[in-house]
């Protein structure tokens, strides 16, 4: 970067998480709100030029010394997690139900995952975390999360990763949670079993995790089976239970299914919230391109299976490529 802008005094960067592996890097903030309103995301500037982004900052951020500039994130080189070329074929039909996808998300970033019923949108997820039947073949050249192996792991390794630094939310709130035990019982089972918390501290940290995700009487609601919940309580149960380890990769998939248009932003909005503050990377499976436009860094459009086509948001919607996604 300083070799293209000779210019530039010093360099600094949105994300202080990464500060530690970039010496090159003179300073790290957080990325103010505006920025993001001027379509500068967290972790990238999806295109736009040096002049747009010198003159956003000079605007919003005048306390800069003339000179300096801000950059994004620029992360380790490697992927948090990636596919290439995954096969997932149900053996006992022949069905390929995702046929030579690639798929990377980096840290911190939010990648949405679009396409119709059918495209392989959330096998392609179960598939990485090891939750297809037995029924159906995972083949791929790679398949990793954080340089680790998830092809040729051991399924006891592979409990040290899902549900702990990778974990999912459910198609289905209400249909995902067992309606034979208390919302808290689901909850505290899960801080019992991946964060190794005792009986008293997982009820407390349940009762912390309600109130995050902006449950009403958090307490009451540990005693509340998932049929005295509306589908949006549900959903923050759900939600709660997905980052009660702070996972590092949370994949949401179809989080507003069925959910009101008001119960939706909120769902959005917590979610998003939750990225910032803590930094996690988020794939976000839907078919909405509104939710796209609002959330996403990154979009892949898949079809029947396959990639149709890996764009920026703002690319994407300003110039797609495929006659798919046009």
């Amino acid at each position: 970067f300083r070799a293209a802008f000779p210019e530039v005094a010093q360099v600094a960067c949105f994300d202080t998480a990464f500060h530690a592996h970039m010496p090159e890097v003179d300073y790290a903030f957080a990325l103010p709100k505006e920025l993001r309103d001027q379509g500068v995301r967290r972790y990238g500037f999806h295109g736009l030029s040096y002049d747009f982004i010198a003159a956003r900052l000079a605007e919003i951020a005048p306390d800069l010394a003339r000179g300096k500039v801000v950059v994004a994130h620029l992360g380790n080189g490697a992927s948090l997690c990636a596919i290439d070329n995954g096969r997932s074929v149900a053996s006992t039909m022949g069905f390929t139900a995702v046929d030579g996808i690639d798929l990377h998300v980096d840290r911190g970033e939010v990648l949405a995952v679009v396409g119709e019923s059918g495209s392989g949108k959330s096998v392609s997820m179960l598939a990485a975390m090891g939750l297809l039947p037995d029924t159906a073949t995972v083949t791929a050249d790679e398949m990793t999360f954080d340089g680790r192996d998830l092809l040729n792991m051991t399924p006891r390794q592979r409990r040290q990763i899902i549900g702990r630094e990778i974990t999912m939310i459910f198609q289905e709130p209400i249909a995902s949670l067992n309606p034979s035990f208390t919302a808290g019982y689901q909850i505290e089972e899960v801080l019992r079993f991946n964060a190794g918390l005792s009986r008293k501290a997982a009820r407390a940290r349940a009762i912390e995790l309600f109130q995050q995700v902006g449950l009403p009487d958090p307490e009451g609601k540990l005693k509340s089976y998932p049929h005295q919940m509306s589908g949006g309580q549900s959903q923050r149960v759900m939600i709660a239970m997905a980052i009660a380890t702070n996972p590092r990769l949370l994949i949401a998939d179809e989080p507003t299914t069925a959910l009101d248009v008001t119960i939706q932003k909120q769902i959005l909005d917590l979610l998003m919230r939750l990225q910032e503050d803590t930094g996690m990377a988020l794939i976000l499976i839907t078919h909405d391109m509104g939710v796209v436009a609002e959330t996403a860094d990154r979009v892949q459009v898949q079809y029947k299976g396959k990639k149709m086509e890996e764009a920026d948001v703002l690319s994407l919607f300003e110039n797609p490529k495929n006659p798919y996604t046009r």
